[in-house]
């Protein structure tokens, strides 16, 4: 790390001792947090951009869906439980590349992630800030990280919970990393029930 040596200086400022004579401030009535204590189904698409072992080279997409289900805790959070799965397409390309057989169907499912997610959003307003940890299930060619970590935010439409709506729109933008070295960006669209 760096170290450094500072020397920090303020101004302090006190009020007057006069008092001003107001007229009281009426309280709004606060809205309806959290109305909905029960479990929301949310799935989810996505889409990222990876490089592959080359600085400023081309940039291979990565499909991802998931499904997750939320369970709001307090008046601002809530926990995520869910599954998602994740095609490479850096991996299919280096394989046409290495003549190396590519296997069955349009997407080979050498290189399909699957894997399941715990993750946890703290809520404000229309913003969600999300970490989450992947498990994977299956590991892929090439690929042998056990687990992977997201981080980011997500925009809804609407405001969170207020008013007893509990659909909502959202958009996403998350970091992924594996065994803690990023790994790509990710563009999610989701809706909650």
């Amino acid at each position: 790390g760096l170290n450094s040596v500072k020397l920090l200086g303020g101004v302090a400022i006190f009020p007057s001792k006069k008092t001003i004579e107001s007229k009281p401030i009426a309280k709004k009535a606060a809205l309806p947090m959290f109305s909905m204590p029960h479990w929301q189904v949310i799935p989810k698409i996505g889409l990222g951009l990876k490089e592959h072992k080359v600085i400023n080279g081309p940039k291979y997409p990565i499909y991802i869906i998931g499904v997750q289900l939320a369970r709001n805790v307090k008046e601002k959070r809530r926990y995520l439980f869910g599954m998602e799965g994740q095609w490479d397409m850096s991996l299919e390309d280096f394989k046409r590349n290495q003549n190396i057989p590519r296997g069955e169907g349009p997407i080979s499912l050498q290189t399909f992630r699957p894997s399941l997610s715990v993750g946890h959003e703290y809520l404000f307003g229309r913003i969600g800030l999300l970490t989450q940890t992947n498990l994977y299930l299956r590991q892929t060619f090439q690929r042998k990280d056990f687990w992977a970590a997201k981080i980011g935010s997500n925009v809804y439409l609407n405001s969170n919970f207020q008013g007893g709506k509990n659909r909502n729109l959202f958009v996403g933008l998350y970091i992924k990393a594996h065994a803690t070295v990023a790994d790509f960006m990710e563009f999610a669209l989701g809706y909650q029930f």
